[in-house]
Order: C-alpha cells, then structure tokens, then sequence
C-alpha cells in the first residue's frame, strides 16, 4: 500500500487524480499511519485536482501526529485558493505550536496574503 501511494506521487497529476478516492480512503482508514502519510503525500503531489479532498484535509489538521498535520497542511496549499474552506480552521491552527509555521505557509498559499501577516495576527506559540 505505501509503495502504491509512493507512486501515485510520482505520476503527472492529471493521471493521479483518478487515484483521489482511493487515497482519501487510505488517509481515513488504513491502521498504518506511515501509510496515511503516504496517502496524504500524494494528494499533495496531485495538487488542486486533489479537491475532494479538502474536508478530510481540514480534518487532519487535527490529527495527534505532527507529521500527519503538516502533510495535511502541505496538501492544501498546494491547490492553492480551491482550498478556501480550510481558511477557518488554518487560522485556529496558528495557535498549533507544531502546526503554526506550516499553517501560516498554506494559509499564504491559498489567500495570497504574506506568511508575515499571517505570523502577526496571531504569534506563534513556545
């Protein structure tokens, strides 16, 4: 299952998106979290016509694994302002220590406004 999800991040994305749904089962489902990491990663790779994708996304954000978290971040701002929905809960994920500076990246990514405004409206916490 990994090595499939390894290569869905390898194929052109127009070819991935066909695996979308299947990845987004692996990301909600498999007991393996490496093998939800994978998954995530290649929604990350297939980019904005990973969109489906979006509320199980926003749902990671608050995933107990950081590297879960930020992948998950990482795979919304890589489709850019399609991912608007995810807005709210990347601005409560500001106040994530492990998830603020990713979250500030994305959240850049999708609305245009700069990483450094986002990083001021709410400090990242120590």
């Amino acid at each position: 299952r990994s090595a499939a999800c390894r290569r869905c991040r390898r194929v052109r994305r127009p070819a991935a998106a066909a695996a979308v749904p299947k990845l987004m089962d692996v990301a909600k489902t498999d007991p393996d979290r490496n093998i939800r990491v994978d998954a995530v990663l290649a929604l990350d790779q297939i980019g904005p016509k990973a969109l489906p994708a979006v509320g199980l996304l926003i749902s990671l954000l608050k995933d107990p694994s950081e590297t879960m978290k930020t992948s998950a971040a990482n795979a919304l701002a890589s489709m850019g302002p399609a991912a608007e929905p995810a807005v709210p809960d990347l601005k409560s994920a500001l106040r994530d220590h492990s998830l603020a500076h990713s979250a500030a990246s994305t959240l850049e990514e999708i609305t245009g406004r700069p990483y450094q405004y986002w990083i001021s409206i709410e400090p990242v916490p120590r």
